[in-house]
């Protein structure tokens, strides 16, 4: 007879499932469906997707943009084939996504072990972060940097297995791997610097043991050789971008108050894993708790000389959360954003579940080991579910999609008659001041360029106007007859 522990496991298990995959359903309909317009930031990546040739965005990109360029370049080649249309700008995005799911449901039984009822919070955590559901079907590079985040755990684990194998077998698809993650996320590097740490040590400790680590050392060197190509090829330009330091300056360490900006930084690196202040606050108080019994685990393990899956990735948790914060510490890296400190949201969780199973382990009354992980899985599952609904429910998006629609169908029309296009600053809603902070000229015209049905090849010219009243007046001054004209809802032909 199955027991009430198992009868509950096996209960989590499937509305996880099924959450996942709903949240892929409607990941699927936001890409195949025009349900979702773009928006301020996926205008900038857009603007230079549609604007620059692949030479051209391996240098400088346009409005200050900073994207892995090996990835842009690459996802430039998969859109313009297609015109950079809607399903083809939603759709990279969206299977990185699914493959963190896909790789993040996986990680959950060889990191916990199949007997840990808190297991797929690991997943649930990562997939209800601020960044996973904001950026799913996106055209930016967050959804890569954290499969990459979940690429450098599964990285670990099998290096490690290498390195207790006998013979090590040479991995093609962990070469792969490691060759390519450092040039498709700038996160990556750091989610890859305590693997190397780790594996340094192990590879000596077996060397002593009289074992030749020739395969695990080979990938390794591999690996090295990828990130050193990486830091010449693009790294060097994202860390000597001093406008890019001087934007976020302000979730960087304060000097003037160190202390209580340190402090502040490192609370909210951990409660931004949660969504809402109740959640952020235990997300906040569980992350703290879970980091410092970590560090506690990993000296008490090492010590002992354990190497389960479990000990391993405690210990590497513990060393992205030092390198984050040591990083912050030094004034190199911000903390506060959840989008920037992505590659740290599957180590919180990893540190939080470890919690959950000491506490659950030291917990005597069987449905007392139950209670704090139902109300985390509750919160992380209605977390994924209300950022969705309330998207789709808003005010705000009626608007936006009412303007995406009208000014494709308007664009579509003047690309047919060939007549240009007069539009006003509106059709940026609700982001008429970001565009215009962004410092190019008429930004009403490199916004409007960003849509879909807009041909970058017949480069149809297209024109900023105060008002629609003023329309006629701009027709006389660019010498043209007719054209379309509208404030992004509201489109008509007018004419001289």
């Amino acid at each position: 007879m199955e027991s009430s522990g198992n009868k509950a496991a096996n209960i989590i298990r499937k509305v996880a499932f099924w959450c996942l995959a709903a949240m892929a359903v409607t990941g699927g309909v936001m890409v195949f469906f025009q349900v979702k317009p773009f928006w301020v930031d996926e205008w900038f990546i857009i603007d230079n997707l549609k604007s620059k040739t692949p030479a051209q965005l391996l240098g400088r990109l346009h409005f200050l943009q900073q994207f892995p360029r090996a990835y842009l370049v690459l996802f430039r080649q998969i859109t313009a084939p297609f015109h950079f249309g809607y399903r083809a700008l939603r759709l990279p995005s969206f299977m990185v996504s699914l493959g963190s799911m896909i790789l993040g449901w996986r990680l959950c039984g060889r990191l916990f072990g199949k007997d840990s009822f808190s297991r797929y919070l690991f997943i649930l955590i990562i997939a209800s972060s601020n960044t996973f559901t904001e950026y799913f079907v996106e055209v930016k590079q967050y959804p890569m940097d954290i499969f990459m985040s979940l690429v450098a755990i599964w990285q670990l684990l099998a290096l490690t297995d290498m390195m207790r194998s006998a013979p090590a077998r040479f991995s093609w698809l962990l070469c792969f791997s490691l060759l390519v993650a450092p040039f498709v996320s700038y996160t990556y590097c750091l989610a890859a610097a305590p693997l190397y740490l780790l594996m340094f040590f192990s590879t000596v400790s077996q060397w002593r043991k009289g074992r030749a680590m020739i395969a695990p050392v080979l990938l390794l060197l591999i690996g090295v050789i990828a990130l050193a190509g990486f830091w010449l090829f693009d790294g060097r330009q994202l860390a000597t971008d001093r406008i890019m330091y001087d934007r976020w300056s302000f979730v960087m360490v304060d000097k003037g108050h160190w202390w209580l900006s340190f402090i502040g930084g490192c609370y909210t690196l951990f409660a931004q894993t949660g969504s809402g202040f109740m959640f952020e606050l235990i997300f906040g108080i569980l992350g703290i708790l879970g980091f410092l019994t970590g560090i506690r685990r990993a000296i008490r393990n090492y010590s002992a000389g354990i190497y389960d899956p479990a000990v391993v990735a405690n210990a590497y948790s513990t060393l992205i959360i030092l390198l984050a914060i040591g990083l912050f510490a030094a004034g190199k890296l911000p903390l506060g954003n959840q989008r920037l400190n992505s590659f740290t949201t599957a180590s919180i969780a990893i540190l939080i579940i470890l919690l959950l199973n000491d506490l659950a382990a030291a917990i005597a009354a069987p449905a007392g080991k139950y209670v704090l992980p139902v109300l985390l899985y509750a919160g992380v599952i209605g977390n994924i579910v209300s950022v969705y609904v309330n998207y789709f429910t808003g005010g705000r998006y009626k608007r936006e999609m009412a303007i995406y629609t009208s000014t494709q169908k308007a664009i579509t029309e003047a690309q047919q008659k060939n007549v240009p296009i007069l539009v006003t600053r509106d059709v940026a809603y609700p982001y008429q001041q970001a565009v215009t902070d962004a410092g190019d000229k008429d930004p009403a015209v490199w916004v409007l360029k960003t849509f879909p049905a807009y041909n970058a090849a017949a480069q149809l010219p297209v024109y900023e106007i105060a008002d629609t009243s003023a329309a006629r007046a701009t027709l006389v001054s660019v010498n043209v007859s007719s054209a379309i004209a509208g404030d992004g809802i509201s489109y008509r032909q007018v004419y001289r």
